[in-house]
């Protein structure tokens, strides 16, 4: 009787794919991020809408000059958000690109399956 070698029990180290449960997490997380960055995105743009409001009000009401540090501090805030808006795109891309990742891993899967 032959006896197995160490070779012969290799494990096979192939990375297995990921279940279609964690792949659908990943893209449920991405939506839901990809929601939460649209409302900041509304959310900023509504506060510039306001802002602008305000100004065109207050030149029709004649003013010449609006406060600098006011606009200057209001267009900071506002830049901040977007900044983290940007910062969140860049999660949402990079689930999502890990979602393609693992979804390739499972069509791999199951195409050698299936000429197995």
């Amino acid at each position: 009787m032959h006896q197995p070698t160490p070779a012969s029990l290799a494990v096979d180290e192939t990375p297995l794919p990921p279940t279609p449960v964690a792949l659908e997490q990943a893209l449920e997380q991405a939506l839901e991020q990809s929601h939460e960055v649209k409302a900041k995105v509304e959310a900023c743009a509504e506060d510039l809408a306001l802002a602008n409001e305000q100004a065109k009000k207050s030149i029709a009401a004649g003013a010449t000059t609006l406060p600098a540090r006011q606009t200057l501090d209001h267009n900071a805030s506002v830049e901040t958000k977007v900044q983290e808006c940007a910062d969140d795109l860049d999660s949402v891309t990079k689930t999502l690109a890990q979602g393609i990742d693992e979804l390739k891993l499972v069509e791999v899967a199951l195409a050698s399956s299936k000429t197995a």
